[in-house]
Formats: C-alpha cells, structure tokens, sequence
C-alpha cells in the first residue's frame, strides 16, 4: 500500500477489454482511500502531453466520503484510461 496521503490506482486493458482492476469503460468507479477530504489528481501517465499518441483521457480531482471499502477508512469514486497511472494527493498534504 502507498504511504499515508498518496494513493496510488492504476487499471489495465485496451480496447475495450476488462481490466485487471479497474474497467475504465465504466466511467467513474468505486476506489479506496486512507482518509476522507478531497485529492487532488497530480499526475497522468495518459495526457496528451506527453506524447501525441495518447488519448488525454480525463482524470479530475475527487472527494473521499466516510464509507469504508477494501479494508480502508474511506472510498471515492475515479476515472482512469487503459494501461495508465493517476496519482492523487489528499489537498490538506
């Protein structure tokens, strides 16, 4: 598990494939969080930026609420592309 006040989610697949943790055809789903309180998205492997070749899919701040998931005190909802890397910061940090 990331260190206190990093979480650290990633999923895979590609055309429209499940992944293996996260299915990012769903749209916005179920993730857990160390704390509740809004994390601010810091990084994405996917942005166009980077390279030309990527799909800049959209990756938005979230808010953790009080309801435990996965052995976590909070959960939050996230959108992530295939094969990709966001990484979130909880803003009080």
């Amino acid at each position: 598990m990331a260190p206190f006040g990093s979480v650290v989610p990633f999923g895979s697949g590609v055309n429209g494939s499940r992944g293996k943790f996260i299915d990012p055809c769903a749209g916005r789903l179920p993730h857990w969080s160390p704390a509740t309180g809004l994390w601010k998205a810091r990084f994405d492997s996917d942005w166009i930026g980077y390279r030309e070749d990527l799909d800049d899919f959209p990756v938005f701040d979230t808010e953790a609420i009080d309801k435990p998931l996965d052995d976590q005190p909070a959960s939050t909802l996230i959108s992530i592309a295939p094969y990709s890397l966001n990484i979130y910061t909880l803003s009080e940090i």
